[in-house]
């Protein structure tokens, strides 16, 4: 899957379309397989398109950087942990791991990924995605920076570049 016109993908389209619809912003571009979907904000989010044609295993992977204001950095993880489990639980999570900046104590980072954008897009509708969009600005000193995209493959793979022979 490869970002059009803007970058956006079906899950980050579903948490759109549960936003107020906002006059003035742009249409944005989504190619699904082969197909490109374009829609505005606030419009339903497109049915996901079945790749298996191509035989490619593919999966959505999210990086997230929260800065959190400093008197709340300290409870952060339990701010968050019963979305992190609930989202662990879902069909289709992959992982969702919190790390924390070892340069700067009030920024965490979270590794996500989900086995297709259908499952990305149930995450967003779910319940305690909602909650959590509630909670967590009460914690965040800016806006959370995030990248996302489509990868080949639904693990992590080994980095040839430091593997480690088997124990003898």
């Amino acid at each position: 899957m490869t970002p059009v016109d803007g970058g956006c993908w079906p899950f980050w389209l579903a948490a759109a379309a549960a936003l107020p619809p906002r006059s003035g912003l742009p249409r944005v571009g989504l190619a699904v397989g082969a197909v490109v979907v374009e829609r505005s904000w606030g419009e339903p989010e497109p049915h996901a398109v079945d790749d298996s044609e191509t035989g490619e295993v593919t999966m959505i992977f999210i990086a997230v950087r929260f800065k959190v204001r400093p008197e709340r950095s300290e409870d952060w993880l339990s701010l968050v942990a019963d979305f992190t489990e609930a989202t662990r639980a879902e069909p289709g999570n992959l992982w969702f791991d919190w790390s924390r900046s070892v340069d700067d104590p009030n920024e965490f980072v979270l590794l996500e990924a989900f086995r297709d954008g259908e499952a990305g897009a149930r995450h967003v509708g779910s319940d305690h995605f909602k909650l959590a969009m509630t909670v967590m600005p009460t914690a965040l000193a800016e806006t959370p920076r995030i990248i996302n995209g489509e990868l080949p493959g639904e693990e992590w793979s080994v980095m040839g570049e430091l593997e480690v022979p088997p124990a003898s």
